[in-house]
């Protein structure tokens, strides 16, 4: 083997890993200005997005888990009661109110 074929082969082999890695991770260059702005518009959105997604408080604090003992969750005064436990309170409120009219 010549100089001359290691080097097209060696370079053949660089090209053809660059053309992957750019198909792989889509790195294309804008071409026109509003490609340009398209991006930064893509971008700013998902930054916004992201720093709302940062103040969800988690799923655990909005939801009722089940099998749960709820004696904790009514001690527990760091957590947010959902709309389901303020029903079945109200319920046994008014049952307790009845039961005291009768």
């Amino acid at each position: 083997m010549r100089l001359w074929h290691v080097v097209g082969i060696f370079s053949l082999f660089v090209l053809s890993i660059i053309i992957t890695l750019c198909c792989v991770f889509n790195c294309r260059v804008p071409r026109t200005r509003k490609e340009i702005e398209a991006r930064y518009l893509q971008r700013r959105a998902a930054k916004m997005y992201t720093d709302k997604l940062e103040t969800v408080p988690p799923l655990n604090e909005l939801t009722e888990i089940p099998g749960e003992d709820k004696k904790k969750k009514k001690k527990k005064k760091d957590s947010v009661d959902t709309v389901a436990i303020k029903v079945e309170e109200d319920e046994k409120n008014e049952a307790k109110k009845k039961k005291g009219e009768k």
